[in-house]
């Protein structure tokens, strides 16, 4: 079978969507794909496979992510995403000369160590192997699970310090709350609205529920929230997440969010952080346990670059699912 291997381009977009359909079953519009990848704040990266007809065999591609914090400033991640062949490509090699290995090897030589730094994603058990075996896959360590029991509706006090309302796209506000957020020894791709506003921008098959909480003391925005939301299962997961420093403040945020998610029929409230999240310490006085079920998938990440080899990213990088296509 001939090939060859190019960058992703908007004139293969409809192409790769068609491929991306017939791998997984389900259909991914143009719009949405361009609202992934073109749309994100800082860009986009990938490669394509097209057979001698220009069909397209393959993809692997990633969404950038700007780092700040720990004199990292400026960093470029890139979000793993949409990693596909096409059934009738898969026997043309094996092992390192597989159609898999070999985008993979084209991404990381046009893209790895110059535009990208580190890559990270959350594949599969089975596709994790393959790529610890054969393209220098490691297990990003640190991500934990948590969940939180929805008490039915009614639970919030009746002297409320602040309001928690819906928002359909996130003000620049959340840009200060983001700065203003108490000095961590971290680093993470900062809450800015672009990022927000792009990453959970409404798409088929996909609810999410945004919230901003007001201060009434302070003034202004305190917190945030945004939930993904199953009410056919009674389940909601918080994708993203900044809760107040203040402690009072930021158990008034809870309560409101959790009576918002009973009376949107919720029984049952998940969530996925780093270490690294400074919240994460604050959940267990919010009634959150941690879970010891295994993730249903593998964060995996490969660095470019000898600083990050042997770095715990899960242990020094803020990470929710904000930073992942997963929900």
């Amino acid at each position: 079978m001939t090939f060859r291997l190019v960058a992703m381009n908007d004139g293969l977009v409809e192409s790769v969507c068609a491929a991306f359909g017939h791998v997984f079953g389900e259909a991914r519009s143009p719009a949405v794909w361009r609202q992934i990848y073109r749309d994100s704040p800082e860009g986009a990266v990938g490669v394509v496979c097209l057979d001698e007809a220009n069909a397209v065999l393959g993809h692997y591609g990633a969404t950038l992510q700007r780092l700040a914090g720990m004199g990292r400033d400026g960093v470029v991640f890139g979000q793993i995403r949409d990693v596909f062949t096409h059934p009738a490509a898969r026997g043309a090699g094996t092992g390192r000369g597989s159609l898999f290995a070999r985008l993979y090897r084209d991404f990381r030589g046009r893209f790895g160590g110059r535009d990208v730094k580190v890559i990270f994603g959350f594949p599969s058990e089975r596709h994790f192997r393959l790529g610890a075996r054969l393209l220098g896959y490691r297990r990003l360590s640190g991500l934990e699970m948590w969940a939180r029991e929805v008490p039915p509706p009614g639970n919030v006090a009746a002297a409320r310090l602040g309001a928690l309302v819906p928002v359909a796209r996130f003000s620049e506000e959340v840009d200060a709350l983001w700065t203003q957020r108490p000095a961590t020894s971290t680093v993470a791709t900062p809450r800015t609205a672009a990022f927000l506003n792009w990453r959970f921008a409404p798409r088929p098959n996909q609810n999410y529920l945004c919230y901003r909480y007001d201060s009434f003391l302070a003034g202004g925005m305190a917190g945030y929230a945004v939930v993904s939301l199953d009410v056919h299962q009674g389940e909601a997961r918080l994708a993203d997440f900044r809760l107040p420093d203040d402690p009072d403040l930021r158990r008034d945020m809870w309560h409101q969010l959790m009576d918002r998610l009973a009376r949107s029929g919720v029984r049952r409230l998940t969530m996925i952080a780093s270490a690294a999240v400074p919240e994460t310490s604050c959940l267990p006085s919010l009634g959150c346990v941690p879970l010891a079920a295994q993730l249903p998938w593998v964060p995996a990440y490969v660095p470019y670059e000898p600083e990050w080899r042997d770095a715990e990213l899960g242990r020094v990088c803020h990470l929710t699912m904000a930073d992942g296509d997963i929900f």
